[in-house]
């Protein structure tokens, strides 16, 4: 399946919450491949990502990150950071993902915010 970086990270936060819900085994399987195939491609994005602030942000003396007291960074180019970023989340990654049956979620209260990453992996 191929999708953004964006939503990539959007059906593993997803799954991620609703993986801690109990399921058959069969759906546990589903969601737990699915979460498994994500996260090498989570990783890249993220290590990607890690790249793009570590080119951005101020550096202190030694070159290293100069971390705020709250351990944020101050950003040096935002519009050049924005740029790299977007274009991060907006590349393409193919993922194989396999369709959950939307019945495994009939006796649960699930918020559509929650479903709504994972509704086209949801099959009738």
């Amino acid at each position: 399946m191929k999708l953004t970086a964006f939503n990539m990270l959007a059906i593993c936060e997803s799954l991620a919450k609703i993986s801690a819900k109990e399921f058959d085994l069969n759906t546990a399987c589903l969601i737990a491949g699915n979460l498994n195939n994500l996260s090498v491609p989570r990783e890249t994005i993220d290590a990607k990502r890690n790249e793009i602030i570590a080119k951005y942000a101020q550096k202190n003396k030694e070159g290293e990150i100069d971390y705020a007291d709250d351990g944020t960074v101050k950003i040096v180019d935002i519009k050049k950071f924005n740029d790299d970023i977007n274009n991060l989340m907006l590349s393409s990654v193919d993922v194989e993902l396999k369709k959950i049956p939307k019945k495994a979620f009939e006796d649960m209260n699930i918020a559509p915010k929650d479903i709504l990453p994972i509704i086209n992996l949801l099959e009738e």
